[in-house]
């Protein structure tokens, strides 16, 4: 979960504890950024990317390759993602 807008700290209409105490509840990662100014931008790709891994390394979410990307889901019962992967054209 992101909260952005870090820099308009006057304008805030939800308080870090509240955002964080929601994303804990929820089992979400939690990062206040803001996009004008670069804070945390590269560690929530970091951190998420990491979390990914860590999550299909356990067993805990399974990818499959498939025609149209790549087939993400925790669980059979669940909701299955689509990663769509374009083929990159060869140069020259």
């Amino acid at each position: 979960m992101v909260g952005n807008k870090l820099d308009l700290e006057d304008k805030r209409q939800v308080s870090y504890e509240e955002g964080k105490n929601f994303a804990d509840e929820n089992d979400l990662l939690f990062f206040e950024t803001s996009a004008k100014d670069g804070n945390n931008i590269k560690e929530i790709f970091m951190e998420s990317a990491n979390l990914l891994v860590d999550k299909i390394e356990k067993g805990e979410i399974k990818l499959e390759h498939t025609d149209n990307g790549i087939k993400i889901n925790k669980d059979d019962d669940e909701e299955e993602y689509i990663i769509k992967v374009k083929n990159k054209k060869k140069c020259c």
